[in-house]
């Protein structure tokens, strides 16, 4: 691929497949061109050379950074359906907001039950018409100039540029009538009021929507190259809590500090057993040691610090406990695999990290890399529970819904390759 990752084109929840640019679509694609050109929104194609596929995309403004939109098949005719070029997205939320018309727009979710659970209620509580799903608030005399506010389906414009799953006919909040010039303005205004009515919800439908976050998306073709998978009859059992655990993380789609922490916990299971082990072999060869001396108080100091039991049972700290899990499940040729395997993936990880983040070494070519893999795993663990790595504080805590949390899936996904190998190194034959 042309482009590195840092355009911020990936998805936490899911691949967006994307058809490849046609030639059938030429006449849209110079139509597209010429609209981005005249209203200076930067375009590019961007090709994946193992599948011969390209695909096109626009970058609307989003704060002080870009958002990517696809614009390739169903999605380009879509975009030249609406004027793209007056819309803006709000960093850090699927919500999108026109200076000129007054208005934001932004996706909404349910919890703790579904969205149309919610709308149902809303309906049913409210006295609408079944199935009238839209639900607007005008401002008083009292509140003169502030928005109007309408829960219903997606505009064109919502569904064309924000291309979630499901993004026609999804309900949206939208806040109209509005006097804004920039985008933290719009932000300040989509958190005011947005919070005000949602809270006020949940307090009297006792469910509620949250806004949906800005999602890490990452954008692949549809494959031309067909691989055969073919089932084989089971012959390794699992056990069934770390499986649990690993399949609670896989549900958590949405919720990536969750995500990450049960597949860190199906990992740690496994702790007491491979730490246990390598405490065998530092004891073995301190007592073959020739210079070992059971009188020598730095010696006995030595084999205690070799055998010093946790909480959890294992022996070591937790950091060290980790490392030993991942060398004893992994060797060093598949970690490197997998960081090569896919290019957005590498490029996360060969860029420069944000302060406090273990960094992994894959320039270095000859490095074993899983310490540092248990490291970096370890790091951020800590700064989701917000514990103390060691003598250092790990860094700044991880909050639910911050950007930071929400860039996690590359990690998620690191954690989540070294859950698995640890299953598969700890299974046993079917009996």
């Amino acid at each position: 691929m042309s482009d590195s990752s840092s355009d911020s084109e990936l998805i936490a929840e899911e691949l967006i497949e994307l058809e490849e640019d046609t030639g059938g679509a030429q006449e849209s694609l110079a139509e597209l061109k010429k609209r981005c050109e005249a209203a200076k929104i930067e375009i590019r194609t961007r090709s994946f050379e193992d599948d011969g596929v390209t695909y096109t995309s626009v970058g609307l403004p989003s704060g002080r950074a870009k958002r990517w939109v696809g614009a390739t098949g169903d999605r380009l005719e879509r975009l030249l359906q609406v004027p793209f070029e007056k819309f803006v997205f709000l960093q850090g939320f699927e919500a999108i907001c026109s200076y000129e018309d007054g208005f934001i727009e932004a996706g909404v979710r349910g919890i703790p039950v579904s969205t149309m659970a919610i709308l149902r209620r809303m309906a049913r509580l409210t006295g609408k018409e079944a199935e009238d799903y839209e639900f607007v608030l005008e401002p008083g005399d009292e509140a003169q100039g502030r928005p109007t506010y309408r829960i219903g389906n997606s505009s064109d414009e919502f569904a064309a540029l924000v291309q979630l799953p499901g993004s026609f006919g999804r309900p949206t909040l939208r806040l109209e009538n509005l006097s804004v010039s920039c985008h933290e303005q719009a932000l300040d205004i989509l958190n005011k009021y947005a919070n005000g009515l949602l809270f006020q919800m949940d307090l009297a439908f006792d469910a509620s929507f949250m806004l949906e976050r800005e999602r890490v998306r990452r954008f692949r073709p549809i494959s031309r190259k067909v691989r055969a998978i073919e089932l084989q009859y089971p012959t390794a059992e699992y056990d069934d809590a770390p499986l649990s655990l690993y399949w609670y993380a896989r549900s958590a789609r949405s919720m990536p500090l969750l995500q990450f922490l049960a597949f860190y916990q199906c990992i740690e299971f496994f702790f007491p057993t491979f730490s246990k082990a390598e405490a065998r072999r530092k004891i073995a060869l301190l007592l073959k040691d020739p210079t070992f001396r059971a009188d020598r108080d730095s010696d006995v100091a030595r084999l205690l610090s070799a055998i010093s039991v946790s909480r959890s049972g294992g022996i070591g700290d937790e950091r060290s406990q980790l490392r030993a899990t991942v060398n004893e499940c992994l060797n060093a040729e598949e970690l490197r695999t997998f960081f090569d395997e896919d290019e957005d993936r590498s490029a996360f990880f060969r860029g420069k990290p944000k302060s406090g983040i273990h960094r992994i070494p894959l320039s270095n070519e000859g490095a074993d890399l899983r310490n540092d893999v248990a490291d970096r795993i370890y790091n951020f663990r800590c700064r989701i529970v917000h514990t103390k790595d060691g003598e250092n504080q790990s860094g700044e805590m991880i909050l639910p819904f911050s950007e930071e949390a929400g860039f996690l899936i590359f990690d998620i996904e690191l954690a989540q390759f070294v859950a698995r190998k640890v299953l598969i190194a700890t299974s046993s034959l079917l009996a």
